[in-house]
């Protein structure tokens, strides 16, 4: 760029700020901080988490674990002392549900019962625009519009809660610069011209155009207290195990801020509202090549064995989840390095 060209950029952004105040038009951009989402695995499907002003869409089945997921991203952001808010317009989970995940319920701003849809969106803009440092919004398939609430339940409203959905997201968009925004999303059969059902999120295409990211949740299996699947007549079977914990598939749709279409695992346990963190650890730091595992071991260099005092260049995956657990310095060590292939 040559030095008028730049005088001339210059004089653009005096102008702006003289017309629509103090806008966001500058010469070149910031290094953007990725933000950890309170797990290694999920942070490595993100491409080293969340970026800050972000929009993410949670879809999948009921109890599939999108809540459970936004609980913890809400848990990790407390952690660093952010400001985080909750709008529960499907009253999907109590204050036990969440302190056991980790959230301080006492430091999250909880917004429920409003009347209709566009109050929830007036709400949401205003702590946007308070640069509220995570936004969950629990979910956009119960939004009631106005209308539709204040009129019969015998007038038809077609399209009038997409339209709502479609006007939260572009709005949400427009005015985002710093704030993590999640809204959460259940699933609906369509069912399609070739004979087979179909599932679709609430937002359509505009969901699609006006997010960062967008993750499906599975239930892969459903574990009992010894960690073994049950399966689903063993569920319907008086007298078998509980389940206690489930193993979530997710599945990276969309992502702006890095690689897309990645799929990835996770242990979750209903009873004590923690993850597998150690395996997580393992698990990335294998993906990265951090750690080299084939044939049932993982090979250990020289390097690595002198420095933590391994015995053998072989050691088996238990064996060494059971290293890291009794060495926090080494799990640590396995943390900084994930972190360096995100910077």
């Amino acid at each position: 760029m040559t030095d008028d060209q730049t005088i001339k950029m210059k004089y653009i952004i005096s102008e702006a700020v003289k017309k629509y105040g103090n806008t966001k038009i500058k010469l070149g951009m910031d290094e953007t901080e990725r933000k950890s989402t309170g797990s290694v695995h999920y942070d490595y499907l993100l491409s080293g988490g969340f970026e800050a002003g972000t929009i993410a869409l949670y879809y999948g089945r009921s109890g599939s674990g999108k809540t459970t997921m936004a609980l913890r991203n809400i848990a990790a952001a407390q952690r660093r002392g952010e400001s985080c808010a909750w709008l529960r317009i499907e009253k999907g989970c109590n204050r036990q549900y969440m302190e056991k995940i980790g959230v301080d319920t006492s430091k999250l701003l909880i917004v429920e019962n409003l009347p209709h849809g566009e109050a929830y969106l007036d709400i949401l803009i205003q702590l946007i625009k308070e640069e509220v440092d995570m936004i969950v919004v629990d979910s956009i398939s119960a939004l009631v519009p106005k209308r539709e609430m204040e009129e019969s339940m015998e007038k038809e409203h077609p399209g009038l809660q997409a339209k709502l959905i479609s006007t939260m997201l572009r709005k949400a968009n427009g005015v985002n610069t710093k704030s993590n925004i999640i809204f959460i999303s259940q699933v609906r059969q369509a069912f399609s011209t070739m004979g087979y059902t179909k599932y679709l999120f609430a937002g359509g295409f505009a969901a699609q155009h006006n997010t960062d990211y967008i993750v499906e949740f599975k239930i892969k299996d459903k574990l009992g207290e010894d960690g073994k699947e049950i399966t689903t007549s063993e569920l319907k079977t008086e007298g078998k195990a509980d389940v206690t914990g489930v193993n979530m598939l997710m599945y990276v749709e969309k992502c702006r801020r890095g690689l897309a279409h990645k799929v990835g695992e996770m242990y979750f346990n209903f009873k004590t509202g923690t993850i597998d963190e150690i395996g997580e650890l393992i698990r990335v730091a294998n993906k990265l090549d951090i750690l080299q595992y084939g044939g049932g071991w993982f090979k250990i260099s020289d390097e690595f064995k002198d420095k933590w005092g391994f015995t053998t260049n072989s050691i088996r995956h238990s064996a060494l989840k059971d290293e890291v657990i009794a060495n926090p310095e080494l799990k640590e060590y396995l943390t900084a390095e994930i972190t360096k292939h995100y910077e």
